[in-house]
């Protein structure tokens, strides 16, 4: 059951705790969240206004791939199933690990990381956990009025193959780019998207020249956004 919640905001408890924490020993806090973390993430920061001093998005997961239409049409179906067996896996095809052979460097990737912690294996998706994140997904989709600046960053192409191709080391081979940055602008008043060519789903993973990208866009945004101690933003010291 790795993994599992029936609700995303089974996650706040932690994520104030760990607020707390940081905010003892920081006058601000910036958070950076990935995928179904930046789901997770924007609707936390949506219900802690005056909290936070930006929110940085990843790739954040804010809408099924697939035909129109298709979140929609899942949520009747996975409230009924979810009543049945939450635990319930949804029955779907195998097919190569694609992310993880376009990133570990087993497969001639970039990255060595724990093929233990992050499995090559698909992970089971759960009649209730994918209901929780079409519920989050459905908040976004009405407006969270985040009070912070927001930085949505993505790739620009997405490519869902079922075997491994080397477009998936320079493609979102996860979720839909295109609707990311469709629902992004719901998030609150000032929200920044970013698009990365060449990035993969997780940016901060990509090739370098996309990773330089991604670390300077990133930092003349903070400069421009997150106010030092001493009153200015960072890239404008005083002013």
């Amino acid at each position: 059951m790795a993994g599992y919640v029936d609700s995303l905001e089974d996650y706040f408890d932690e994520l104030d705790a760990a607020l707390e924490l940081i905010e003892a020993a920081h006058d601000q806090v910036v958070v950076v969240a990935h995928s179904t973390g930046g789901l997770t993430a924007s609707l936390w920061v949506a219900q802690r206004p005056g909290r936070l001093a930006a929110l940085v998005l990843n790739s954040p997961w804010f809408d099924l791939w697939g035909p129109a239409g298709l979140a929609t049409a899942l949520r009747p179906v996975l409230g009924t199933l979810s009543r049945r067996d939450p635990y319930a896996p949804l029955p779907l095809p195998e097919g190569d690990p694609v992310y993880a052979r376009a990133l570990h460097r087993r497969w001639g990737g970039e990255w060595e990381y724990s093929l233990e912690l992050k499995s090559s294996a698909p992970v089971p998706i759960r009649v209730g956990w994918l209901r929780a994140v079409l519920k989050g997904q459905a908040q976004v989709a009405k407006g969270l009025e985040i009070d912070c600046p927001v930085f949505v960053a993505t790739g620009t192409r997405s490519w869902f193959g079922r075997r491994f191709g080397k477009q998936a080391r320079s493609t979102d081979v996860v979720l839909d780019v295109e609707r990311i940055t469709a629902q992004a602008w719901r998030l609150g008043r000032v929200v920044t998207i970013v698009r990365i060519p060449g990035g993969v789903h997780d940016l901060f993973l990509s090739a370098p020249r996309a990773r330089d990208q991604l670390f300077d866009d990133l930092g003349v945004w903070l400069g421009a956004y997150v106010r030092t101690e001493g009153g200015g933003t960072r890239g404008n010291p005083g002013r």
